[in-house]
């Protein structure tokens, strides 16, 4: 049974853990002046109610060099097309669309994604918007500010110990350094200073995975779009700041804008493209709804815990 949306309260402290997926609720209270006994609560509730998920990022796989490959699929093969490219490792986001299948192969790829009949290949030139960088626009900037953590600074190259800590945390962001201690072997002080310093270093970052669908955005659109050159980083900048926007990428190819954009419903689909992107001036190729969309960072929070090797004895 699917959960009710979540209130504008709740919808708030999904918000805040999109920016830091290990907040503690004090500072989450602080910020938002929410008492810390109802943060959490209610983060405890949502994630036993399955609308919340706090994982660890990939590393990388939606920046430049990103390939987006889309195939024309006969319907009945659909499916089965889109469980090829899921089964890929490297795969970020596969889309089931009325007439194509559309995967995002992360830049770190290993080999070229496959080459079907048909398909159409594009490289991702800059990503404006990108799933972990998707908000749901209800913090004000000042807010968004005190949740974020600062920028990282270089630091020493992960060691075997933090890789078994990060695969801990690509499941559950949230994991408490005893639990992590456990798992590893090592004290609960030197699980949290191990945190503590992948964080600051930039090599660990977790934040809330957030299911538009479950937030009163059930529709779900990617389009096709030509900007003028020298409106492309514009014309981006209004993209990402559009709460619907869920990706939003200049690429190669016959088109230079491809974007993902939730909605309510069609008729505010429809004031989408005709009002915002409409001001943008921009050139709409193609529009498709799509049917089935699964990001790699939902699979990923849905998967039970991988194992992770004990430490030496």
């Amino acid at each position: 049974m699917t959960p009710p949306p979540p209130t504008l309260r709740d919808r708030r402290l999904l918000a805040a853990l999109q920016c830091d997926g290990r907040l503690p609720a004090e500072h989450v209270a602080s910020v938002l002046g929410i008492p810390a006994a109802t943060v959490r609560r209610r983060w405890s509730a949502m994630a036993q109610a399955g609308v919340l998920h706090v994982v660890a990022a990939p590393a990388g796989g939606w920046g430049p060099g990103a390939a987006v490959v889309r195939v024309r699929v006969a319907r009945g093969d659909r499916r089965a097309a889109a469980g090829r490219f899921l089964a890929r490792p490297d795969a970020q986001q596969v889309d089931v669309g009325d007439e194509d299948v559309t995967v995002v192969i992360g830049a770190a790829a290993p080999d070229e994604p496959p080459r079907t009949a048909g398909g159409m290949r594009s490289t991702v030139l800059h990503s404006h918007v990108s799933p972990w960088q998707w908000r749901l626009g209800v913090l004000d900037a000042e807010e968004r500010a005190g949740l974020t953590p600062p920028p990282p600074a270089p630091g020493p190259p992960p060691d075997e110990l933090d890789d078994r800590l990060l695969q801990l945390l690509r499941w559950d962001g949230r994991a408490s350094a005893a639990a992590l201690a456990t798992r590893t072997g090592i004290s609960e002080s030197a699980a949290r200073r191990r945190v503590r310093r992948l964080t600051s270093t930039g090599l660990l970052h977790t934040q809330a995975v957030v299911d538009p669908a479950l937030v009163g955005l059930p529709l779900c659109a990617r389009f096709w779009a030509r900007a003028a050159p020298g409106r492309l980083a514009e014309t981006g900048r209004a993209l990402a700041g559009h709460p619907w926007v869920t990706t939003a990428h200049v690429t190669t190819g016959t088109v230079n804008v491809q974007l993902t954009v939730r909605a309510p419903d069609i008729r505010a689909l429809y004031g989408f493209i005709a009002d915002d992107l409409g001001a943008l001036d921009v050139e709409l190729v193609e529009s498709a709804l799509v049917r089935s969309l699964e990001p790699r960072l939902v699979r990923a929070a849905s998967r039970p815990p991988a194992p992770v090797p004990s430490p030496a004895a």
